[in-house]
């Protein structure tokens, strides 16, 4: 299976968000969006694995989208809107993606998920670097 062109559908979609996808090997993990910085980063060498990271990671930062004015949730909330927004994203471009498949690589293990920030850190941080309080 081919998974490039369905790939490519995410690449458009991230584009019409302005969302930048970026390859990163040294990234500690699958994928990580950045949230203020309209990034979103993946290490997933598979093609297979790197579409439903690229679809995993655009239904945090559409998540984002929708909610930036609000409270941020736990990351279990972002984590749960993630996956639905995601699984949404890979039927809407009609990918070759089973729910089962879906749920293998992104059903999280919560207790192995850490706090890694959010928005409302990466907004501090950015204030932080350019002396805004």
């Amino acid at each position: 299976m081919n998974y490039s062109f369905y790939i490519d559908k995410l690449y458009e979609i991230a584009k019409e968000l302005n969302v930048e996808i970026v390859i990163n090997f040294e990234l500690d993990a699958a994928g990580r969006t950045h949230y203020i910085k309209s990034l979103i980063e993946i290490n997933e060498p598979k093609a297979k694995a790197a579409l439903v990271t690229i679809a995993h990671e655009l239904g945090h930062f559409i998540y984002y989208l929708n909610n930036r004015d609000k409270r941020q949730p736990p990351v279990r909330v972002r984590e749960r809107a993630a996956y639905r927004l995601g699984w949404y994203l890979l039927r809407k471009i009609e990918a070759n993606i089973t729910k089962e498949e879906w749920r293998d690589y992104h059903v999280p293990d919560f207790s192995k998920i850490k706090e890694t920030g959010g928005w409302l850190i990466e907004s501090k941080k950015q204030d932080e670097r350019t002396n805004k309080v």
